[in-house]
């Protein structure tokens, strides 16, 4: 916080009137770590001139030599003297205090204070430790001197998103991650202003664009949850914190609002490696020591629908931050595989309302099929079709749309066949019967040239008492 402070610059010049003595006199307030211009009203360059704080002389100018460096390591460097004026950079604590510009007289030679310059330091301060978590209180002080002669001047605040807060003191009873940023404590003198900056980090956990979170079973899933990258885990275990955690109520609420959240993960504070309770097939990331507490998933389910709570409890308070998660769904009645003349129904939708400025959209597989009327409504799109075809067969799509930017989408795959009619049974059936008839007729065929094979037309003739030839007596 002190080097985004001291990197700051602020270049100050603050004009004031002129005194009865014929002095230029003025009262200018910085921040350590600024540059402040101090620059006399009207100045006239003269051969001699010396510039003082608080009487000790560090700069002089004279008509040879111009401007001298201070000799000083605590100066050098640091303080310079133009015709202009002085210019002190890099403000110390040890800078503030009475500065005063001598010239010599034309007459009588002798040093006359022209200009007289009471810087005065801004103080800035916020009363916790930083960093603050989110829901402690958080108070800024700003302070300044005065001279007894002069005014109060008039001191308010300006926040990170510009708004003003009059007074020197900024008092919030719970910070938010909306008070991160630069505050600025404006010091009001005679119509000019100096100011001084203060950082304030606000440690809370941030789920990211959304607490919306949309996916399906064609599509991956992040559930973010993550740390500013300025916050350490040093810091973090220093302000007392116990335990990481992701939990987990499926959807409906209902199911789980008489009993305990599912514990998907908790975090080792000592290796910082998330071990796996019930993880329900999530990944948690590895980037830890950079703040990034998301879960992942290659493609979605119905049953990731629900609210994750990503918590970080603290000794004195916790810090959570929750993820709604709805799962885009296409839903074919009676189912995706039809015949041709069936009807169909087909659905798509979150299961839930959806914002107004989303939108769901319901592709067929073929432009020429975009026709069709889609009835819509803030949580579903839905297309009937009194008498589907092979037409319809393919690939629908479902996609979720933000604006201009499409948030997942879902596919489904329709198969349509052909209906067969009375008159194509029976055609189909005849075909059957008359082939089977063939194959039987060619299997008798078969079977009779295989017996004839076996047992040739000329056979000789087989006796019991058998006698060779030649003639016999009868």
């Amino acid at each position: 916080m002190k080097n985004l402070i001291h990197s700051v610059v602020f270049l100050i010049t603050v004009l004031c009137s002129m005194t009865v003595l014929g002095a230029y006199e003025e009262v200018v307030y910085a921040q350590v770590g600024q540059t402040v211009h101090l620059k006399p009203e009207n100045g006239q360059i003269k051969p001699y001139m010396y510039w003082n704080w608080n009487g000790i002389e560090l700069v002089h100018r004279n008509s040879l030599t111009g401007w001298a460096t201070p000799n000083a390591e605590k100066w050098k460097n640091r303080v310079t003297g133009t015709d202009n004026g002085l210019s002190i950079t890099n403000l110390e604590e040890g800078d503030f205090g009475t500065w005063t510009l001598a010239v010599l007289t034309d007459k009588t030679h002798e040093k006359s204070t022209i200009y007289t310059c009471h810087l005065f330091r801004i103080t800035v301060s916020m009363k916790s430790v930083p960093p603050l978590l989110a829901g402690e209180p958080l108070t800024l002080d700003c302070n300044t001197a005065t001279p007894p002669k002069n005014k109060n001047p008039e001191i308010y605040w300006v926040d990170p998103q510009g708004e003003e807060q009059r007074g020197r003191q900024v008092s919030i009873p719970k910070a938010t991650s909306q008070h991160s940023g630069q505050w600025t404590c404006f010091v009001k003198n005679h119509h000019k202003e100096s100011g001084a900056i203060i950082s304030v980090a606000v440690v809370d956990l941030a789920p990211g664009p959304s607490s919306y979170q949309f996916t399906s079973k064609s599509s991956g899933l992040t559930i973010p949850c993550s740390l500013p990258s300025h916050v350490t885990w040093d810091q973090l275990k220093e302000k007392g914190l116990e335990e990481v955690q992701w939990l987990f109520s499926p959807k409906p609420p209902g199911d789980l609002s008489n009993g305990p959240k599912l514990k998907l993960y908790s975090l080792s504070l000592e290796t910082l490696q998330w071990e796996a309770v019930q993880p329900r097939e999530l990944d948690a990331g590895t980037d830890v020591s950079k703040g990034d507490l998301s879960l992942s998933k290659r493609k979605g389910k119905e049953k990731d629908a629900g609210d994750y709570e990503c918590m970080m409890k603290f000794k004195t308070l916790t810090l959570k931050t929750s993820v709604h998660v709805e799962v885009l769904r296409i839903i074919a009645a009676p189912g995706t595989n039809l015949t041709s003349g069936q009807q169909l129904n087909m659905t798509c939708s979150v299961g839930a309302a959806l914002p107004s400025d989303m939108q769901l959209k319901l592709l067929p597989p073929v432009e020429s099929l975009s026709h069709l009327q889609q009835n819509s409504d803030h949580s579903s799109t839905n297309v009937i079709l009194p008498a589907v075809s092979t037409a319809h067969s393919g690939r629908w799509r479902c996609e979720l749309w933000q604006g201009g930017k499409k948030l997942t989408s879902e596919v489904i795959t329709l198969k349509i066949e052909y209906k067969l009619s009375v008159w194509m049974l029976v055609v189909i059936c005849s075909v059957v019967v008359i082939v089977l008839l063939l194959l039987i007729l060619v299997f008798i065929f078969y079977r009779r040239r295989q017996q004839r094979m076996r047992h040739p037309g000329h056979q000789l003739c087989r006796c019991n008492h058998p006698k060779p030839k030649g003639f016999y007596k009868t």
